[in-house]
């Protein structure tokens, strides 16, 4: 009976969460993003390789998220309110993307140590506008207690 209950729990985890709405509106309906996972301050356990690989999720409000190029292939260039996220890392890793998620994976953390992860607002010619959010989370032990 365990093991039918935690076969979807364990399935669910490898997939990346919905885009969710947490009304995190900027002022007056200025563009806004919110990190909601994971969580800040979450012990974030590595993985059996000692690679840490987490989910990191955004809500983003009064702003829209578009590919990088337009149908023809063509760069788009700069539309208000529109762009893409840029998630960082670990710097200078990072990456964009048009997506509400992204799987972060990580080597050479060691247990107890943190790490800073921010989301960025740019638009589609890359320029930065100041609206991020940014938390830190902790690197947690891995199930066997082998990594460092």
């Amino acid at each position: 009976m365990r093991c039918v209950v935690l076969a979807p729990l364990l399935l669910a985890a490898c997939e990346p969460p919905p885009p969710v709405d947490f009304g995190v509106a900027g002022v007056d309906g200025e563009p806004a993003i919110k990190l909601v996972l994971p969580l800040a301050n979450e012990v974030v356990p590595l993985d059996e390789d000692c690679v840490l690989r987490t989910f990191v999720a955004w809500d983003v409000d009064s702003f829209t998220l578009v590919s990088f190029t337009n149908d023809d292939g063509s760069a788009r260039t700069n539309v208000e309110g529109e762009g893409h996220v840029h998630v960082i890392w670990a710097p200078p890793a990072y990456e964009s993307t048009f997506d509400q998620s992204f799987l972060l994976e990580q080597s050479g953390l060691s247990v107890g140590s943190s790490l800073a992860i921010t989301v960025e607002l740019h638009e589609n010619e890359h320029g930065f506008f100041d609206v991020f959010d940014e938390i830190e989370i902790e690197v947690g032990p891995d199930a066997a207690g082998a990594c460092p």
